[in-house]
């Protein structure tokens, strides 16, 4: 089990870093074809297309429990008739919410963007990209469902690779309209390798003749309803970000943000997967140490914070670097957007060890709670800031959503196992944490001499990473988790 955990986290970081480079390269190439408001039109109408997937009513998610479920009690006739039931069900709900909604997203998209037609020719191959991937996405929680989450992540590698590849070969003659293509190429490449790898843990998987079972159907409904909740909450939470830019900053701000949130949204990745590690470690310290659930929280909380607090810091310090490397200057609306999301994400980080708990657990409410308000301050936030400040007042009324959510998903977890709130910081963790903000300053402030440009703002800003990694070393080398961490990692490797 521990060999199969530490394969499907080696398999996770090499498919991070593979769709962080995918990205790098199709962005890079984008800007330069078609151009920074090209990339905006897109990345508004995949987000209002975005909200018909809470049609998907939270199956996908459900799907991990119950898979893993059938297949501990040797049921392999269960769990196919679960990923059939799984799939139809997904499959019609979206194609006729797809079909319904479709005049309401002809006029949404024609009030946002009138003078702007190919966003009316990218819709239907949108539309067909959501359904297609939204199909895959319940194959691939059926692999994380067999524990094979190595294959979920060939699977996602390997459409990265078809992504890319397919933009750099079609977007110079058919221009954006060609994105959508790849999209569409990409959903239909995972979803093939994923029903081809899970032939190999499910043999009766069927290529047409797929079962659909009412009892099944409304006992994965009755499970998932919170999951639900979760899901349709964070699904309006984009697209209402998009089109609050797209209204008070334009195009190029939402193609701005685009970048920003995807960038982000790579790094946040990393230490998102070690918390999930991280989860069954201490868990396992849990048992053979006799120790409560609000000790092994504490533990992976601090080891959350150990991991993030230098690693944000480090995008933050790297923004600038990353800023002229990818967009060929010093973007300032790049830039405020990357700060203020990394603020907020480094937040919702924190509270990653409350959220999974509280899956593993069952007790969601206060994830909900949380998701909820999230998605609420976002409209309200966004649209009330978008009006007095612009672009950046829908950021920072999105950041704060996200920051006050996350927390409130903390503290609600706190309480109810009764967890003070002067535990959350630890005598070891407060030098890291200063530390990590004194490397930043110092970082930006040789990066600055370079005034942000050319091959010597590159260089400046280079040196500036570097002397932030100087000064966080010994705050990182002295933490006692440093040796925890390895040795665990030590004792997988010889298991």
């Amino acid at each position: 089990m521990r060999n199969q955990v530490i394969r499907n986290v080696r398999m996770t970081v090499i498919q991070v870093i593979v769709s962080a480079a995918s990205i790098f390269v199709a962005y890079s190439f984008l800007l330069l074809t078609t151009g920074v408001e090209q990339l905006g039109i897109l990345s508004l109408v995949v987000s209002v297309v975005a909200v018909i997937r809470i049609g998907e009513i939270g199956l996908s998610g459900s799907v991990v429990k119950f898979i893993a479920s059938s297949l501990a009690k040797k049921e392999l006739a269960d769990a196919v008739t679960i990923l059939g039931t799984c799939f139809i069900s997904v499959a019609v709900i979206l194609a006729s919410a797809l079909a319904l909604g479709y005049p309401i997203l002809v006029i949404v998209i024609n009030n946002l963007v009138p003078e702007q037609p190919v966003a009316m020719q990218l819709l239907p191959f949108v539309m067909g990209w959501l359904w297609l991937s939204a199909i895959s996405s319940i194959f691939q929680s059926a692999l994380d469902g067999c524990n094979r989450g190595d294959q979920r992540g060939i699977t996602n590698i390997v459409g990265s690779l078809i992504y890319v590849g397919t933009i750099i070969l079609t977007v110079p003659l058919w221009g954006l309209i060609a994105v959508a293509y790849a999209q569409l190429i990409q959903a239909a490449a995972i979803l093939a390798l994923s029903w081809w790898l899970l032939r190999r843990h499910l043999p009766r998987l069927p290529i047409i003749r797929w079962q659909w079972n009412k009892k099944t159907f409304l006992s994965i409904v009755r499970y998932g309803l919170n999951y639900q909740i979760i899901s349709v909450a964070s699904a309006l939470l984009d697209p209402f970000t998009k089109v609050f830019l797209t209204k008070f900053g334009g195009l190029s701000a939402t193609g701005y943000f685009e970048m920003a949130n995807r960038m982000i949204m790579q790094f946040r990745a990393i230490p998102v997967l070690a918390n999930q590690v991280l989860v069954p470690i201490f868990a396992g310290l849990d048992e053979t140490r006799g120790k409560g659930l609000s000790d092994a929280y504490l533990s992976n909380l601090r080891a959350v914070i150990y991991i993030s607090v230098p690693y944000y810091a480090a995008i933050a310090a790297a923004i600038p670097l990353i800023s002229l490397l990818w967009l060929g200057h010093f973007e300032t609306s790049f830039v405020t957007f990357s700060l203020l999301l990394l603020a907020a994400w480094f937040n919702n980080n924190i509270a990653a060890p409350a959220y999974f708990a509280g899956l593993g657990t069952g007790q969601l409410g206060w994830n909900v709670i949380g998701q909820v308000a999230i998605t609420t301050l976002n409209i309200v936030l966004g649209f009330s800031l978008g009006i007095v400040l612009g672009a950046v007042g829908v950021v920072i009324g999105y950041c704060i959503g996200l920051v006050v959510g996350s927390w409130i998903i903390v503290l609600g977890f706190q309480e109810r196992y009764e967890i003070p709130m002067r535990k959350l910081l630890g005598e070891k963790e407060i030098p890291l944490v200063i530390m990590a903000l004194a490397g930043v300053a110092i970082s930006w402030i040789i990066g600055s001499y370079g005034n942000s440009e050319g091959t010597r703002g590159a260089a400046s800003a280079a040196m500036g990473l570097i002397a932030y990694a100087l000064v966080v070393m010994l705050p990182i080398w002295r933490h006692p988790l440093r040796g925890t961490i390895l040795e665990w990692l030590k004792f997988n490797k010889r298991e």
